[in-house]
C-alpha cells in the first residue's frame, strides 16, 4: 500500500521510494493525506483542522535558520 500511495497516487519515482529511507516515506504519505484531507473538507464545506498546513510558512533568509542544518 505505501508503494502504491507513493509512486501512483503522489507521482514520485519508484527509485526515490527505494532508495528513500521507511520514515521519509511515511511523513510525506502523512503530508499527502493530510492536504487530501484539507481539499475534501473545503470542497465540502467542512472544517478541518490541518496537521501541517495549519500555519503560514516562515520566511527563511539563511540556511542557518533552518533546524539541523547549520
Amino acid at each position: 500500500m505505501l508503494y502504491y500511495i507513493y509512486c501512483v497516487k503522489m507521482r514520485m519515482s519508484e527509485q526515490n521510494f527505494w532508495n528513500s529511507p521507511l520514515k521519509k516515506i511515511v511523513k510525506l504519505i502523512d503530508m499527502y493525506q493530510d492536504e487530501t484531507c484539507m481539499r475534501v473538507s473545503e470542497v465540502n464545506g467542512e472544517s478541518y483542522s490541518p496537521k501541517y498546513f495549519a500555519s503560514e510558512p516562515e520566511i527563511i533568509h539563511s540556511m542557518r535558520e533552518v533546524e539541523g542544518f547549520a
